[in-house]
């Protein structure tokens, strides 16, 4: 009997998942916009505003409010077509136990924070979710921020992550502005 070369036996020494450059199947967006997200050390219960975005650009951060809209899909398709040159409006988000005030308020970010098992190929993972860019977070092992073309791509992209083997925690970061004008 010939004995089996070291390759064999590589995976049993180093198990990685592999998801085959499978795309991931990602959820639809929930109508209701309710989401489940991090924020400042915990988690809460959401809901994103169908009448409200938040404009950025060059010197610009300021609320708009558009007609209510009976969708999360509509508002994103709102804020996209609103957008353009150096114009960006984003998604808003508020806790659901507290008021709808500038001190509650939350952007709600095209990133991705991801905490993977060790071992796991974070490259496999930004390419099956559909990242178009990642960064490793230095001050913590194991965990990146994937980024995406749109909070929307963001919000399935993170739940979808939810249920792939080797990723521990997969929540769309929040913004908050620090200091009103």
């Amino acid at each position: 009997m010939k004995p089996a070369p070291l390759l064999l036996f590589l995976p049993l020494l180093f198990p990685v998942t592999v998801l085959a450059a499978r795309p991931l199947a990602k959820p639809e967006l929930r109508a209701d916009g309710r989401y489940e997200f991090r924020d400042q050390g915990g988690t809460g219960k959401f809901r994103i505003a169908t009448d409200e975005l938040q404009e950025s650009g060059p010197g610009v951060s300021k609320r708009v409010t558009v007609t209510a809209q009976t969708h999360l899909r509509k508002i994103q398709d709102t804020a996209k077509q609103m957008s353009g040159g150096d114009r960006k409006l984003d998604l808003i988000a508020y806790k659901e136990d507290r008021p709808q005030t500038e001190a509650n308020r939350r952007v709600v970010t095209e990133k991705v924070a991801v905490t993977l098992v060790e071992g796991i190929d974070p490259t496999e993972i930004g390419l099956a979710a559909g990242a178009i860019g990642m960064r490793e977070v230095i001050h913590a092992p194991r965990d990146y921020v994937m980024s995406f073309n749109d909070a929307a791509e963001a919000l399935t992209a993170a739940e979808g992550l939810k249920s792939v083997p080797g990723v521990l925690r997969s929540s769309v970061l929040l913004a908050q502005k620090m200091f009103p004008t």
